[in-house]
């Protein structure tokens, strides 16, 4: 079953499918971890396919940036923002 999650600056499309989104870097930013992601919203879309991929979205204006893989250091800071001690 596909699930879709609504954030202020774009949908997600998740399945079978790790993820983190959230702010980052002054934008939202979305890491794929495991499993593929469609990430949208009125000005385009991109697909997460490869884990360490992500992409970045300014405002709702702006189409979802072409999905990258994050620096470790990226990575490991979005991970931190959830992360319970």
């Amino acid at each position: 079953k596909t699930i879709a999650i609504s954030t202020p600056v774009a949908d997600i499309a998740v399945r079978g499918t790790e993820f983190w989104g959230g702010p980052i870097n002054a934008k939202y930013g979305v890491l794929l971890l495991e499993g593929e992601v469609t990430v949208s919203n009125q000005a385009g879309s991109v697909t997460l396919s490869a884990p360490g991929q992500g992409t970045d979205i300014a405002s709702p204006l702006d189409a979802p940036g072409a999905p990258a893989a994050w620096r470790p250091e990226k990575a490991a800071r979005a991970i931190e923002a959830v992360t319970m001690h």
